[in-house]
């Protein structure tokens, strides 16, 4: 651990470091950078300078165009800010200092539609950080500082650490205090209030930490995420690499600050939020579901959806893969389910309970399987089989279905079997 701070009720009643941070070191907090950008992009749409619904290409002219992308094109900003790009992972090599990382987003080729599923994407933070130094003339911090945080006490010697090619690290590149992100939890958790005084658009502020989009399946212990914000039980949070919290829970009045050195520590991050929870939150009365690694179930099922009617029995056909999936479909009833499709020309037929677990064998295996479906949002199904067999692990699939469209995210953990459930799949419907 490197620092504690905890703010409650508007006053900082703990603030501890270990050897040698002291009061005005700056620290890196990694990934908490992308919520700043989200913070700076949302001074620019309260100024009316760039559009949430504006596809980014728009704003980058000079960079060479996916002209024949239409997943690319489609893209906006709003998508960016809720890692819906059509990106599956970072588009930069972070280890080159000649690639121009701001470029590769734009020359990077496209493997799914935006707006569909979450992939958690740092080069769309850093692309929303070029936008705003681009937009504002000035550097992203020092936009923030002039407008908002200089009125927090936010230090004057903090900064962002620059790419090779000059722009602001809006995903990773953070050196601030924990008493500046102490300043900051507090703000965003009041929703752009600090002090009785409103310092920041608050419609945008609370978007910010609004429900948007479920990264459950890569991420497992969190609710949701809204503008480059985690949804936990009971708050928010901004999270970063090795540790750094910055965890907000507006019930209890509670803002809670972690910097730590956690990344070569299996385990120690969850570790190290079960102890804010056992030791900061519940004995101020927080009664929330306890931080841990939910690799099986969602925290909290969403329930039904009100696409089920329109999706109900409808093929899917699939574009070209190496798996080798043709169609797709789902039937539904009242507490179960079955997932059809054909894969290298043969029929499957997967049940699976809704909510809950049903019994069956696996398609194509004949393992015996346990299998589970929720609705992560609107639009997004989620099933999950458990392989319980001398073949042991599971296969997950994460749908998002589209008007005519889905895109299918497939995962598995089994040893040696089932490597054909892996990848991200796009499909189209029948007419």
């Amino acid at each position: 651990m490197k620092a504690l701070h905890i703010e409650h009720n508007g006053e900082k009643v703990y603030e501890r470091y270990w050897t040698p941070v002291r009061h005005r070191t700056l620290l890196r907090f990694f990934s908490c950078a992308k919520s700043l950008t989200a913070l700076a992009v949302g001074l620019l749409v309260a100024d009316g300078q760039i559009s949430l619904d504006a596809p980014v290409y728009t704003y980058f002219p000079e960079y060479p165009q996916n002209a024949d992308e239409p997943w690319f094109r489609q893209m906006t900003i709003r998508d960016m800010l809720e890692m819906r790009t059509c990106f599956s992972k970072t588009t930069y090599n972070k280890l080159s200092r000649t690639e121009n990382w701001v470029e590769s987003f734009f020359t990077t080729k496209p493997d799914h539609p935006a707006g569909t599923i979450f992939r958690y994407d740092t080069s769309s933070a850093h692309v929303l950080a070029a936008l705003v130094e681009k937009t504002a003339g000035k550097d992203i911090l020092e936009l923030l500082k002039e407008r908002v945080l200089y009125d927090t006490g936010f230090s004057e010697w903090s900064y962002m650490v620059k790419d090779p090619f000059g722009v602001s690290m809006g995903g990773s590149g953070l050196m601030a205090t924990a008493n500046d992100m102490l300043r900051l939890g507090s703000l965003v958790m009041n929703k752009g209030e600090y002090k009785g005084e409103q310092i920041y658009p608050r419609e945008f502020a609370e978007d910010m930490v609004s429900f948007k989009v479920s990264p459950y399946f890569d991420h497992h212990d969190f609710k949701g995420y809204g503008y480059m914000t985690w949804m936990i039980p009971g708050g928010f949070a901004f999270y970063g690499m090795g540790s750094q919290f910055v965890l907000m829970y507006p019930e209890l009045s509670l803002v809670v600050v972690t910097a730590a050195d956690t990344q070569k520590v299996p385990g120690a991050e969850t570790m190290l939020k079960k102890a804010v929870y056992r030791r900061i939150v519940r004995p101020l009365g927080g009664r929330y579901d306890e931080p841990e690694d939910r690799k099986g179930m969602p925290m909290m099922p969403y329930g039904g959806s009100p696409i089920e009617d329109s999706i109900n029995g409808r093929e899917y056909f699939f574009m070209d893969n190496k798996s080798g999936f043709e169609v797709m479909s789902i039937r539904l009833g009242m507490d179960h389910g079955t997932l059809h499709y054909r894969l290298k020309g043969r029929r499957y037929e997967l049940p699976f309970g809704i909510d809950e677990l049903k019994p069956s064998l696996f398609p194509g295996y004949k393992s015996k399987c346990s299998t589970f479906s929720s609705w992560l949002d609107d639009e997004t199904l989620y099933i999950k089989s458990w392989i319980n067999d001398d073949a042991t692990g599971s296969v997950t699939f994460k749908i998002f279905f589209g008007d005519d469209t889905a895109v299918v995210q497939m995962g598995e953990t089994e040893e040696t079997s089932f490597k054909e459930y892996n990848g991200i799949f796009n499909l189209s419907a029948a007419s």
